[in-house]
């Protein structure tokens, strides 16, 4: 992950005091580990029915949690790395079906050589941590962000990960890698144009359901709640088209300091919160976008944009 955060597990104060301060559930102790779940905690009793379907995270601190403690970039991301599996445990412990990280963004090539070599260098490494644990976790993996970039050894392992994850179904854990929000919309609207050139696709015919049908992944579901650690608020290019209905959690808790107990209070937050997608609150349960419904029964039929489309 290329933002600035600790391992979760370490984490009691910094987790605690941002929680009391926005006034939901304090995370559980660790003294009772090997009490409460497999990984040491227990999840709070949410309602199910209640929860977010899709959650996605803004990673960001990485680089600031290891400069404050006088260590390098990389040992930041690596403790990142370390948070990002404690939040996939978190996630399949409380049920959460879908849930979408920003690793690695288009932007992030602008850093220093030595930092962007140091994280190219490490996501191999990353990826087959990732694979012994997300198959005894039944987690399945899947990668949304160019292709062509990255480097072999990368784009090899990442593209292993998702073929040998692909029939997990405890839950799906999106990493975006080289992944721009602007850069993906364009590439689904210079697909559409080469369909509407070639005679595939009537002009008249695009509205928000069949453009949603050229993202790299037109099965994902629209992010219900967006999260960024690290106390910036913005979305920085992230999920534009998915998260457009989306709640947004900002935390001052940097990356490698939010563990699953944090992701369980922004849970609470969300679940206490009235969604009405520009509707009148006071007018009933709100209706999902119009297109949503569509979006889980669209082919891969078409053209993909450039260097960005699954084969898994």
């Amino acid at each position: 992950m290329t933002g600035e955060a600790a391992p979760g597990e370490g984490a009691d104060t910094d987790t605690d005091a941002v929680a009391a301060e926005q006034g939901v559930m304090a995370p559980r102790s660790d003294a009772g580990r090997g009490a409460f779940g497999p990984w040491g905690q227990q999840p709070p009793s949410l309602p199910s029915e209640s929860l977010p379907q899709h959650v996605a995270i803004i990673t960001d601190g990485n680089r600031r949690w290891a400069i404050g403690r006088g260590l390098t970039p990389l040992e930041g991301q690596r403790a990142g790395q370390e948070a990002f599996i404690n939040i996939v445990r978190g996630v399949v412990e409380i049920g959460l079906p879908y849930l979408t990280v920003y690793g690695f963004s288009t932007e992030n090539w602008s850093r220093t050589p030595h930092e962007v070599a140091s994280i190219m260098q490490h996501l191999p490494h990353a990826a087959r941590q990732m694979g012994q644990l997300f198959r005894g976790m039944g987690v399945r993996f899947r990668w949304l962000g160019r292709r062509d970039r990255v480097g072999s050894a990368v784009a090899e392992e990442l593209a292993r990960l998702e073929d040998l994850t692909q029939h997990n179904r405890a839950a799906t854990v999106m990493m975006c890698v080289d992944y721009g929000g602007r850069a993906e919309i364009a590439g689904a609207a210079n697909a559409i144009v080469r369909d509407v050139v070639t005679g595939r696709l009537a002009g008249g015919d695009i509205d928000e359901a069949v453009f949603a049908r050229y993202l790299p992944y037109p099965d994902l579901p629209d992010v219900d709640l967006l999260i960024r650690t690290g106390g910036q608020q913005r979305t920085s290019n992230f999920l534009p088209w998915q998260a457009a209905y989306a709640e947004l959690y900002f935390t001052d808790i940097m990356w490698p300091d939010f563990d699953r107990r944090a992701l369980w209070c922004a849970l609470e937050t969300y679940i206490n919160r009235t969604r009405t997608f520009g509707a009148d609150a006071a007018g009933g349960p709100p209706s999902p976008p119009a297109g949503d419904s569509e979006l889980s029964t669209v082919t891969s039929s078409g053209s993909r944009p450039d260097g960005w489309r699954s084969t898994v």
